[in-house]
């Protein structure tokens, strides 16, 4: 399910920037991760045990449909879209596997 236009329109009034990410049959919207939240996820993550709960608190933050508790009931059903969403906000943080290099 996805949400309507009206509710597209509503978030983008909330929270400006908004995305729709979809991935096993599944849809979210979610905005970008603050500085603060990317360092929150940096923090967490060094330990490379920690990475998937890092991404599922990075995720939990930027996810702003459905609502908390839909989410929650959409993570027990399949937990790794965690992952796989927080992936995808981590690209629109800036994490790139390339940067381009120009001489000047």
């Amino acid at each position: 399910m996805r949400p309507d236009e009206r509710t597209i329109e509503r978030l983008k009034a909330e929270h400006g920037e908004v995305y729709l990410l979809e991935a096993a049959g599944v849809a979210v919207v979610a905005r970008p991760p603050s500085r603060a939240e990317y360092r929150r996820f940096r923090a967490r993550a060094l330990d490379e045990k920690n990475r998937a709960d890092a991404l599922e608190a990075l995720t939990r933050a930027c996810v702003v449909w459905p609502e908390q508790a839909e989410f929650d009931t959409l993570l027990e059903q399949k937990p790794a879209l965690a992952e796989v969403f927080g992936a995808k906000l981590l690209e629109l943080a800036g994490a790139v596997e390339e940067a381009e290099i120009k001489k000047l």
